[in-house]
């Protein structure tokens, strides 16, 4: 059994803007839990008791929330703090002089649901330093494809864009659901972690190709399960509205949700059709308002009439009277004022203020070239006043 793990947690999540302006990519709540919560209790499950991480962008709020986690005594979680970002290779430099047993090695920002005790006794039949777990089949994710040889030792990665970002036409966009993709998961010995230096460069791009030049053997193993990228909003709200759709995921995520808010939320439903999932309590919601398949995270408040369709809205937002809204993800604290209208957009404070100007945006459709100048306008005014 492997009883420590490393988990790399300090990017700023650039794709994930405009969520994480205002949170570490970790920390984005995924059914009303940041990221990092459901990693954590899935290494508690298959038995680590030391987690290792570390933290650059935003750290205050990654050390504010471990702080005010509930405790277990044989569970521990340490913090190494970069100055600067480190990637994800530089973090191992950083932190390998704390390891000294067979580890876990896993990406923070993605939802993991794979087999972790099958990778680790995968590792252990092997003769390499290290173990990569991967997925037979893509799944639309984007990530790093990878080869092996007649051995099962890793070849190569070659990075893959999500479905989305593909330009159609080519061999791997007609089989995306084909590519064995790396899991983000690995388990390593000790002496694989002190071939890292501790200066900036990425782990699958900068640090495995030369090591896989050199000889080093690395094992791979195919795992069961899925591993759901949360790194651009459309992915973030597809996974979303994929757990409102499958019975298996929802009840973990009822579980964890009761577990850390300390009490029961339910379904709100129609009849006998599921609409969504409110964290909010369901008796502040008026009745004339119309939620389907949606996430409603906690203190949500609602205005007469309001129209969910599709939508993923985090916790503390403010529906004024007749909001219409159609596949949107609306960002934490956002007040969207009486009758607005909007489809296919992912709405921050900041572009708040600028849809206050007018009764409804329902033209500013994610992709369209009005939705793009208002959004580039407002993160050149987000620089200028972060320099």
């Amino acid at each position: 059994m492997i009883d420590t793990a490393i988990i790399l947690a300090a990017g700023r999540g650039v794709r994930l803007e405009p969520l994480t302006r205002s949170m570490p990519k970790v920390l984005a709540p995924y059914m009303g839990v940041p990221v990092l919560e459901h990693t954590l209790r899935l290494l508690q499950r298959v038995g680590v008791r030391r987690v290792i991480m570390n933290a650059c962008y935003r750290a205050d709020d990654v050390m504010s929330f471990l702080a005010e986690r509930k405790t277990h005594d044989d569970f521990v979680v340490e913090v190494v703090r970069e100055p600067v970002l480190l990637g994800t290779g530089g973090a191992l430099g950083a932190m390998k002089d704390r390891v000294d047993s067979l580890c876990y090695v896993l990406n923070g920002d993605n939802l993991i649901r794979v087999n972790l005790p099958a990778l680790a006794r995968a590792h252990v039949l092997g003769d390499a330093e290290a173990t990569l777990g991967y997925l037979p089949h893509c799944g639309g994710n984007g990530g790093h494809r990878l080869t092996v040889d007649d051995h099962g030792l890793l070849k190569s990665l070659v990075r893959v864009p999500p479905i989305d970002d593909r330009q159609t036409g080519s061999l791997e966009d007609a089989s995306p659901y084909t590519l064995p993709l790396n899991a983000g998961v690995m388990a390593v010995e000790p002496t694989f972690l002190d071939r890292f230096m501790d200066h900036p460069h990425g782990l699958e791009d900068d640090a495995l190709p030369p090591l896989l030049a050199a000889g080093v053997a690395i094992g791979t193993v195919a795992l069961q399960g899925e591993v759901v990228d949360l790194g651009t909003p459309r992915s973030y709200q597809l996974a979303h509205l994929d757990a409102l759709s499958r019975p298996e995921l929802m009840k973990p995520a009822r579980e964890c949700v009761e577990q850390v808010m300390g009490t029961r939320r339910r379904l709100f439903t129609d009849g006998e059709r599921r609409a969504a999932w409110l964290l909010s309590a369901i008796d502040t919601v008026p009745q004339d308002v119309e939620v389907s398949e949606s996430f409603v995270g906690a203190n949500v408040h609602f205005g007469g009439s309001a129209r969910l369709k599709r939508c993923v809205v985090l916790s503390g937002v403010t529906l004024g009277d007749g909001v219409n809204l159609t596949d949107c993800l609306i960002a934490p604290g956002c007040c969207v004022g009486d009758g607005v209208e909007l489809s296919g957009i992912t709405l921050s404070s900041d572009e708040v203020s600028r849809l206050s100007l007018c009764s409804t945006a329902e033209g500013l459709v994610t992709g369209s070239g009005e939705a793009d100048e208002m959004r580039t306008e407002i993160r050149n005014g987000h620089e200028e006043r972060s320099s």
